[in-house]
């Protein structure tokens, strides 16, 4: 289990540089250059061979495959990647070259590791006091989203939403072996935003996706339009769907996503 978070936490990292503080060095931007290539520049990463479904819309363990279809990236030379994480020597031995979680059965002085590819006649035994192997990185390929706007399109029944909400918005979070999820990752900013019809709203700056809404009073049959101000300070009990989502994009941006959000 520690090597699965272990590594969705190297990913996770590799997506975006992190944030600088105000009143960086200057003189860091030629660092910055070098290291421009270690990150992917994206806010999540979905890797090929991943079992999106769960079993029910009650559950959060992965569906059986079949008849899961194992996720696969697209050939695409913009979303497409092959990734290479460095984990350490420590904890690549519980990994599979793909980054998988090996299983690993413990027989007195020995320890058996299998994988889902192989059986017990070709596992390999190693002792206790053998050394570690070499290998400290592993391979993967998948999906990237982008940093901007990316939208996903698509037939009914085609993932778009499993992909959504079972990846890229649970992707923030670290998930254990076998869940099929613990190769996709978001980065830690990424919030999920959604029309809430309904909901309340208290003082919400959303003068930047709306200038002015009706008021409910009406001139001479025409209606009257609330003044800017009014949408500096947006107030309501019971908030349209266009309105909730505004409130919601401005709410996630005061609590730390980063801009823009996706």
């Amino acid at each position: 289990h520690a090597a699965c978070v272990v590594l969705q936490r190297r990913l996770r990292a590799m997506l975006q540089p992190p944030r600088k503080s105000n009143g960086t060095d200057s003189n860091d931007s030629n660092d910055d250059k070098n290291d421009h290539g270690k990150y992917l520049n994206a806010v999540a990463f979905v890797a090929d061979g991943s079992i999106l479904p769960r079993r029910s819309g009650r559950s959060s363990l992965p569906m059986s495959s079949p008849p899961a279809v194992p996720f696969v990236s697209p050939e695409s030379e913009q979303l497409t990647r092959v990734v290479e994480v460095e984990v350490g020597t420590f904890w690549r031995r519980f990994l599979n070259e793909d980054g998988t979680t090996k299983v690993a059965a413990k027989t007195g002085d020995t320890t058996i590791t299998m994988t889902s590819d192989t059986t017990m006649e070709d596992t390999k035994t190693v002792t206790k006091a053998a050394t570690f192997d070499a290998i400290s990185s592993v391979r993967m390929r998948g999906m990237i989203i982008p940093c901007g706007v990316t939208l996903i399109v698509g037939g009914g029944y085609h993932g778009k939403s499993t992909l959504l909400q079972h990846a890229l918005v649970t992707g923030v979070y670290d998930k254990p072996p076998s869940d099929g999820r613990e190769r996709c990752v978001s980065h830690p900013d990424c919030v999920s935003v959604r029309a809430e019809d309904g909901r309340h709203a208290s003082d919400v700056n959303v003068s930047a996706f709306i200038s002015d809404l009706p008021s409910g009073e009406s001139v001479n049959g025409a209606s009257v339009a609330l003044k800017k101000d009014k949408t500096t300070r947006f107030r309501t009990g019971d908030a349209s769907g266009s309105t909730s989502q505004a409130a919601n994009v401005i709410e996630a941006l005061e609590s730390g996503a980063s801009p823009p959000p996706v």
